[in-house]
C-alpha cells in the first residue's frame, strides 16, 4: 500500500473527536488486483488493538478485503445515500468542472455510539459505528490522515495512478486536492487551520500542502502517474 497526503497525530490524553474534508473525485485507471482511492482515515491503537475507519471513493479491481457494508459494524440510517454505489460524475481534467465529496466523522459526546458519519450537505448522518465492534473509538482517535491511497500485489512492479494521474502543484483543475481540512480536538473545539500536520509521500506520488484562506480553509494537492520505480524517477 502506498499513500500520499498529510497526517495529524496526537497523544493518548488528547484524542481527536472528529475529522472532515472535501475531496475531488477522479477516475484513475487500475489493473487487475489494484486499487486507487482518495480517503480520510481515523485510526486508534496499535498491534491487535489497531482500529481504522476510512471513508473514501475508490476504483478497485479484485482486491481482497471487505468494503462498504460488507464490513461488519456500520449501521446505516440514511438510505438516501447509497453506500458503495458507482459515482457517475467525475472531475474533468484541466477545466473548472470539478466534482467534490465532503465527509465528516464526529464523535458522539454522549457515547451512545463511537462516532457518526456525515456526507456532503446531508443534515442526517449516513449512520454510525457500533460500540460492540469499535470499542477503541469510544474515547476518540490517535491519528488522522487525508490523501490518496493505491494498492497493488507485491509481485506487481507497476503501481496504478493516484487521483487525476498527474501532479501539477497548485493547479487544482489538473491535480487531486483535499480542501477544508479540519478536525475536532479533545475539548470538542473545531480546528479549521491545523498547524500540527505533517506531509507523507511515497514512490511515484507527490504532495504539497498550504493553508489558503477562510473560504476553502486548509488545502493541499497530491497524486501521481504511478508506474514502475524507473518510470517514477524519470519525471512527473
Amino acid at each position: 500500500m502506498h499513500r500520499t497526503g498529510i497526517v495529524a497525530k496526537t497523544t493518548p490524553d488528547k484524542k481527536y473527536k472528529g475529522v472532515s474534508g472535501v475531496m475531488t473525485v477522479w477516475n484513475p485507471k487500475v489493473g487487475p488486483n489494484q486499487c486507487s482511492s482518495v480517503a480520510i482515515s481515523a485510526e486508534v491503537g496499535e498491534g491487535p488493538d489497531y482500529t481504522r475507519i476510512q471513508f473514501r471513493w475508490t476504483n478497485i479491481t479484485n482486491v481482497p478485503g471487505c468494503f462498504h457494508l460488507n464490513c461488519q459494524g456500520f449501521v446505516q440510517i440514511n438510505t438516501q445515500v447509497p453506500i458503495g454505489a458507482a459515482i457517475h460524475d467525475v472531475s474533468d481534467y484541466g477545466t473548472d468542472n470539478q466534482v467534490f465529496l465532503r465527509f465528516s466523522l464526529l464523535q458522539d459526546p454522549k457515547k451512545e455510539s463511537p462516532c457518526w458519519l456525515y456526507y456532503n450537505e446531508e443534515a442526517t448522518p449516513i449512520g454510525y459505528f457500533s460500540n460492540k465492534l469499535f470499542t477503541k473509538l469510544s474515547d476518540g482517535v490517535d491519528t488522522l490522515k487525508w490523501g490518496g491511497y493505491v494498492f497493488t500485489q507485491p509481485s506487481d512492479e507497476t503501481s496504478p495512478p493516484m487521483g487525476s494521474g498527474k501532479f501539477d502543484n497548485e493547479i487544482y483543475q489538473r491535480t487531486a486536492i483535499m480542501i477544508n481540512v479540519r478536525y475536532i480536538d479533545n475539548k470538542y473545539h473545531l480546528v479549521d487551520s491545523p498547524n500540527d500536520i505533517q506531509s507523507a509521500e511515497s514512490r511515484c506520488y507527490f504532495g504539497d500542502h498550504s493553508y489558503k484562506d477562510n473560504t476553502v480553509g486548509y488545502t493541499f494537492c497530491f497524486g501521481g502517474k504511478g508506474g514502475t520505480q524507473e518510470e517514477c524517477i524519470s519525471g512527473l
